[in-house]
């Protein structure tokens, strides 16, 4: 319970753009998940992710490489508590998300964890679709940054342009302004 509040206390706090520190805080989550068999200990590990999950996902950064990889090893247990239990944080963190870009590659390998899970045929199915959801997601995210960059470029060439054509008509210079893009 103290390594859940002060999980809580941490994941408030906003991660600096270039650090790790909440990958780091959480380690402790993933260590004695895998280390430890006994049932309870990995049910409490689950409900404490959860729980960062769906009281403080807008914060979370690094931290989910964490999430996702005690999820993909829960995924591969004997113990179809703790393969429901895991995937009901996959479940909570999938409807959560918007996109998942960032640690696309986690997702999807926690996700294939379970669609390989042996246990619950529903999960599978399930996870599956969350794969056709992420990869949907990825070209949409995509095709948007694709369209933001060219908007971008217009913009830019407009205002070369406007900028080329203010200063031949104010010095009443015919020459051309170049501009050289590295």
């Amino acid at each position: 319970d103290s390594l859940r509040q002060l999980t809580k206390k941490f994941i408030e706090k906003e991660e600096l753009e270039n650090y790790k520190f909440q990958k780091e805080f959480l380690k402790p989550f993933e260590t004695i998940f895998t280390k430890n068999s006994h049932l309870e200990i990995r049910e409490l590990i689950l409900h404490c992710l959860d729980h960062t999950i769906q009281s403080k996902a807008s914060n979370l950064k690094s931290g989910w490489k964490t999430i996702w990889t005690v999820c993909s090893f829960a995924a591969t247990a004997s113990s179809i508590q703790i393969v429901s239990g895991a995937f009901a944080v996959v479940d909570h963190a999938m409807d959560i998300l918007e996109s998942s870009q960032d640690f696309f590659v986690d997702c999807i390998n926690c996700l294939m964890s379970f669609a390989r899970n042996n246990l619950n045929n529903e999960i599978s199915l399930k996870a599956i679709s969350y794969i056709d959801t992420c990869v949907t997601r990825l070209g949409n995210d995509k095709i948007r940054i694709m369209q933001l960059a060219l908007s971008k470029i217009n913009n830019s060439k407009e205002v070369i342009s406007s900028t080329s054509n203010t200063s031949n008509t104010s010095t009443g210079s015919s020459s051309s302004t170049s501009v050289v893009l590295k």
